[in-house]
């Protein structure tokens, strides 16, 4: 019988996880390496990210950081760290601005949507009627 090959470990001690940010703000991802030496690739729906003003690639030892700016519902990929044979796959996700909207999102109209995202205070007890004394008078 063959022996059972075992899984290389990984080159990350800390791995990115999925991250949901706000439209328009900017979202960072940080991976650790077992090594300060390391070399780190960072990739976007399989193609490798160039750093630029949209992409802040930073390494720090064994701290390997992407910051993507100006987050936008067309950045909802699946991205992707690599060091050696390791490769980490996460998500970016994008929610919209309360009471904003863009073209082409299908989300509901704005008159809808303050009511349907705003907490609603606890109903008040109604008010008993107020009683007033009545004088009859003897004419």
């Amino acid at each position: 019988m063959p022996e059972p090959t075992k899984k290389a470990a990984s080159a990350f001690t800390k791995k990115p996880k999925t991250l949901e940010v706000t439209a328009r703000s900017a979202a960072e991802f940080v991976a650790e390496t077992g090594k300060a030496d390391a070399k780190v690739k960072w990739q976007r729906d399989g193609k490798d990210i160039q750093a630029s003003d949209k992409y802040v690639i930073k390494s720090e030892g064994v701290q390997h950081r992407l910051i993507v700016n100006n987050a936008a519902k067309e950045d909802e990929v699946v991205y992707a760290v690599i060091s050696g044979t390791s490769k980490v796959k996460f998500e970016l996700k994008v929610k919209q601005e309360e009471g904003k909207e863009t073209a082409g999102s299908h989300a509901n109209p704005p008159a809808a949507a303050p009511a349907a995202a705003a907490p609603k205070a606890p109903a008040a007890a109604p008010k008993a009627p107020v009683l007033k004394p009545i004088f009859w008078l003897k004419c």
